[in-house]
């Protein structure tokens, strides 16, 4: 099988020594590229085991876009204060490419908004966000920065609480009941909150039970919304969270210039297609 040598020559053939990643059908490399596998499913009871007899491979170059978060941090920040934001957009529109980058500068610190560095929690459930390569983040995501990498969602963020003391707490795609009772007593412990959620925009986060659940429970002070009026990743508007009234209209502010093609056109998004290359690979 082709595709098997090829996961084999990927993986310095520790291709069945990684189990637990195959049963979440992908693998991570070095670099943070990552490996999107699917073939049969070996079943122990009703969860996949592992897989074997290799159909498809999804190869994906991971690229960090340093700086997507510039346009829209302004408004997440008040009085030097980082306020917990929720990102929402449709997929492949740039929601974890605008966290990473918020991670990377609330770790850091940014001097310009008054706003100190602070010691960020991570829980990173599918590898996407630091990209950990046997422990060690393979993107920046700042200096102050603790990743709990292959955890769920809502064990991870209580993992992270009780043993990490993280002043910021961030991860990706929330919307089970587990992951809001979760994100509640995170902020009842004082900690700051950044996640995403999918969603076509504010609208359709009230029309799904438990986003609209999330909403209502005023978790999030800002909600950022990504969409494509000017491309993929293109910031639309930062939303009060608890009014749910607009803090700003992005889709005509102008932005830093962004190649595209042969010509350049200014508007606020955050790179998405200079973010990563797909690959499919098929049999």
């Amino acid at each position: 099988n082709v595709l098997e040598e090829t996961l084999h020559l990927l993986t310095q053939s520790s291709f069945y020594a990684r189990e637990e990643e195959l049963r979440q059908g992908f693998i991570t490399l070095a670099g943070g590229h990552r490996v999107g596998i699917v073939g049969r499913a070996i079943l122990e009871g009703e969860h996949i085991r592992t897989l074997k007899h290799i159909g498809s491979l999804n190869i994906r170059l991971a690229r960090q876009v340093v700086g997507a978060a510039d346009a829209v941090l302004p408004y997440l920040v008040t009085e030097g204060a980082f306020l917990s934001t929720l990102i929402v957009s449709a997929p492949g529109c740039g929601k974890t490419t605008l966290l990473r980058d918020l991670i990377r500068q609330v770790s850091s610190g940014v001097p310009s908004l008054g706003l100190a560095g602070h010691k960020v929690g991570v829980v990173d459930e599918r590898s996407e966000i630091a990209a950990c390569y046997q422990g060690v983040p393979q993107n920046n995501v700042g200096p102050r920065t603790d990743v709990l990498d292959g955890a769920g969602k809502a064990e991870g963020i209580v993992l992270l609480l009780r043993s990490m003391s993280p002043q910021v707490i961030a991860t990706d795609e929330v919307g089970s009941r587990a992951d809001i009772v979760a994100l509640e007593e995170a902020l009842v412990s004082g900690v700051r909150i950044i996640a995403t959620a999918h969603g076509a925009g504010l609208h359709d986060l009230k029309e799904r039970p438990f986003l609209r659940e999330l909403i209502g429970r005023h978790l999030f002070s800002r909600i950022v919304c990504l969409g494509t009026a000017r491309g993929p990743g293109t910031l639309e508007a930062v939303f009060d969270g608890v009014q749910l009234t607009p803090v700003a209209d992005l889709r005509n502010k102008k932005g830093k210039e962004i190649p595209d093609g042969p010509e350049t056109r200014r508007c606020p998004t955050i790179g998405l297609r200079h973010r990563e290359h797909w690959l499919p690979h098929r049999t």
